[in-house]
């Protein structure tokens, strides 16, 4: 093998017919045939930037190169090689022609084995970065253009939402965004990102959320609570918000306290548990240094966090964190007591057959469509038509979305949910007995085992949501 022809496309331009890895294989084979030469390979390096010479068989090429099997590189375009001109006279001065291979391009007027054709080639180098530094600046104020209209900029589809080409905006994946909704609620609850992505990848291979960097990526990114960052400043979107903003603004707080290697669960017994019974808003801690007495006394409130940004967005007042924790906990074990509350507190909450048939019939029509494809990639494996590695490869993914589904629809299951009551019931009973002998971590753990969030009113009485 003597000819090594070189092929690249971004995932920008995959759409692009003119930058197609076929269109350029293609036009490549065909000037090989034209100028007679038999000896060559395809090295193809699909969705990969020309930004940077980090790729596969871009690498591959210049260890054959080194070693002395390829006389010869020919592209398409020399941009197809890297945008970059320091890159770009690297590979071809310092790599290709330091072995003594020739370069060439099937459609720009330049051969390096030519004193012309290399300073020709210097100057469509310039050219190349030119025209990816006005690329980067068009699509940067394009980008700021689009985020001033409230709209979504592009990349990637954020996980809970898809792009309707229609309305010009992103939309909200029902069954993505509860999943969204619950992985911001368990990082409140003080559970470790390894735990929530251990529990969110047996219900959906979409995202890999074993990976640390995909649950800050949607734990941090504005998109959820239906805004935009405009230069550092977040700007309302035109589309709707999956979280809240409290809710938002309370994440990150809690990802920077992890960050700088504070325990998850937080300093006091109720953080990231209280609700204002007023407004409706999160309830924070707070420190107040009472100088009324010889020594400064530290003490502690439980307030809106509305209310704590300006006094005159809640009315509701300040609770002694001694005294709220006190009713909370005494309240608990009340109920733990007597075996006919704990059952009449979890009956009120139990989600109703009509309100979560919705969910399980999109599910059952998912499981349903995934089955039927299944079925046919099973007759597809039989039949032996196709290239049975990548006929195994379709059903496992398929499998695994099923169970996936299958486990989702176990949870709305009454049995599940049976089940999940008793352990908040284990939690109650524990609370009432064995409070006292408790670790401050323990405390932590059985009482966000029990409950979801607590409501708190004027009058002090906490209103439990329990974990079922």
């Amino acid at each position: 093998m003597t000819i090594a022809l070189y092929c690249r496309v971004s995932t920008d331009e995959q759409a692009q017919h003119g930058f197609s890895i076929e269109h350029q294989k293609e036009r490549l084979a065909a000037y090989c045939v034209s100028q007679g030469w038999t000896e060559y390979e395809f090295y193809v390096d699909d969705g990969y930037s020309g930004t940077t010479i980090d790729r596969p068989q871009l690498n591959r090429l210049i260890r054959h190169v080194r070693a002395g099997l390829i006389n010869m590189v020919v592209v398409y375009k020399l941009d197809r090689l890297s945008r970059r001109q320091k890159d770009a006279l690297y590979l071809l001065e310092d790599v290709f022609d330091a072995h003594g291979v020739a370069f060439k391009s099937a459609t720009e007027p330049f051969d390096t084995s030519t004193p012309l054709g290399k300073a020709m080639l210097g100057i469509l180098a310039v050219f190349a970065q030119l025209e990816r530094d006005t690329i980067i600046e068009r699509t940067r104020s394009g980008k700021r253009q689009r985020v001033r209209q409230g709209l979504w900029y592009g990349g990637p589809v954020p996980y809970g939402y898809h792009w309707s080409t229609a309305d010009q905006r992103l939309k909200i994946v029902p069954e993505q965004a509860s999943l969204v909704k619950e992985i911001y609620r368990r990082v409140l609850k003080g559970q470790s990102y390894l735990s929530i992505g251990k529990w969110a990848e047996k219900r959906t291979k979409e995202r890999a959320f074993y990976a640390h960097k995909t649950l800050i990526y949607i734990l941090t990114n504005p998109i959820y609570a239906g805004k935009l960052n405009q230069n550092g400043v977040l700007v309302d979107g035109l589309h709707d918000p999956i979280i809240d903003f409290e809710t938002w603004k309370a994440v990150q707080s809690e990802v920077a306290k992890r960050h700088s290697g504070r325990r998850p669960y937080g300093r006091y017994l109720l953080s990231n548990l209280l609700t204002c019974g007023v407004c409706g808003s999160s309830m924070k801690h707070i420190t107040y240094q009472d100088k009324r007495y010889k020594s400064t006394k530290i003490r502690g409130y439980y307030l809106c966090s509305a209310k704590h940004r300006a006094a005159k967005l809640c009315d509701s007042r300040f609770y002694p964190d001694d005294a709220l924790n006190k009713e909370v906990v005494e309240r608990l074990q009340e109920i733990s007591l007597d075996p006919q509350i704990i059952q009449e507190e979890l009956a009120s909450h139990v989600t109703s057959e009509s309100e979560k048939q919705h969910d399980v019939d999109r599910l059952q029509r998912q499981l349903n469509a995934i089955e039927d494809e299944l079925n046919r990639w099973y007759d597809a494996y039989g039949s032996g038509k196709l290239d049975i590695n990548r006929v195994q490869q379709k059903i496992n993914a398929l499998e695994d979305e099923r169970r996936a589904i299958l486990l989702r629809l176990d949870e709305m299951d009454i049995p599940a949910q049976a089940e999940r009551q008793e352990y908040v019931m284990e939690s109650l009973k524990l609370i009432g007995t064995s409070w006292d002998d408790m670790t401050d971590e323990e405390r932590f753990q059985v009482l966000r085992a029990a409950v979801k969030n607590i409501t708190v009113y004027p009058d002090g009485q906490p209103v439990f949501d329990w974990e079922t």
